[in-house]
């Protein structure tokens, strides 16, 4: 299984505060990607500049996947070794289908990323590709009700972490702290 994580940054230091503090976010990822190794699990995760996730967390990838980085080039006090190996014009306007790899052990490769013929186009309905019809049920009478409840930002915090630990909309909606209708918990747990 391959787990993808887009913008990490945003993940480890976001305002959504599911654990105490960014230290304790960070704690969690490192150890869930030091983890995710004996459970079959490949972990990728995206971010715009190298430098913008901690040390501790950069220490523990296994490859690394550079794609064009424009007129900013490569961090000086990480990555900018690649040049001795690879012309700065090069990296600096890779294509969109390259991207240089660069393993833990060091070794260094330009690869060419081809998209699977399963992938979905941009704009592609995928539902009605696939023939997926959903059936949306008519609101219940607490649902119409619930339009002026406000949300607390600790009953948002509440909402969210207990669907991290993977409770149902339904069971989160009738929690004795919350008590709001299941719509209202989806409404916060997209936000």
């Amino acid at each position: 299984m391959f787990l993808l994580g887009r913008e990490i940054a945003s993940l480890l230091y976001s305002r959504l505060q599911v654990v105490k503090d960014s230290a304790s976010a960070k704690a969690e990822i490192i150890e869930f990607l030091r983890q995710s190794r004996h459970m079959g699990v490949a972990v990728g995760v995206d971010t715009i500049r190298y430098t913008s996730t901690d040390a501790d967390l950069r220490a523990v990838i296994d490859y690394l996947f550079i794609k064009g980085t424009g007129i900013e080039g490569l961090p000086k006090d990480y990555l900018r070794f690649l040049y001795m190996y690879i012309h700065p014009a090069t990296v600096d306007t890779l294509k969109p289908s390259r991207a240089i790899v660069l393993s833990k052990k060091r070794p260094i490769a330009i690869s060419r990323i081809e998209y699977p013929w399963w992938h979905k186009e941009e704009k592609t309905d995928i539902m009605q590709e696939l023939g997926i019809q959903p059936i949306y049920g008519d609101p219940t009478q607490e649902e119409k009700i619930d339009t002026k409840l406000v949300v607390t930002k600790d009953m948002h915090k509440e909402i969210v972490r207990l669907w991290s630990w993977g409770e149902t909309y339904e069971q989160i909606a009738v929690n004795e702290n919350i008590k709001v209708s299941q719509r209202t918990v989806g409404d916060h747990v997209r936000r």
